[in-house]
């Protein structure tokens, strides 16, 4: 876990050398904040998420399933809904499929 002056360090990258000077900066002073990507101390693996992540990535588990494909879907309808579509037909049949994935 970042300490708290680690944490505004992190919002304030920019006036402290940009995003890799503070990673430095956090490795020096507590190294257990960040995970080891590799080599037999690697950690990522240890991590538990909420939500299933959308890319494959090292972890223990993850909480909540996503399905990842009815996320594209409500997406893709939700944008051809508000993109206003020309024909009413097309709004209504954007409308009942969003209410069938929800």
């Amino acid at each position: 876990m970042h300490l708290p002056h680690h944490q505004q360090m992190l919002r304030e990258h920019a006036t402290h050398g940009g995003i890799n000077a503070v990673v430095k900066i956090i490795r020096e002073e507590n190294s257990a904040a960040l995970h080891i990507e590799d080599g037999e101390r690697e950690t990522l693996s240890q991590r538990v998420f909420l939500n299933q992540p959308a890319r494959n990535i090292p972890m223990k588990g993850f909480v909540n399933h996503v399905d990842w494909a009815k996320v594209e879907a409500a997406t893709r309808l939700a944008q051809l809904h508000s993109s206003g579509a020309k024909a009413a037909s097309k709004s209504s049949e954007a409308t009942d499929a969003l209410a069938a994935l929800a």
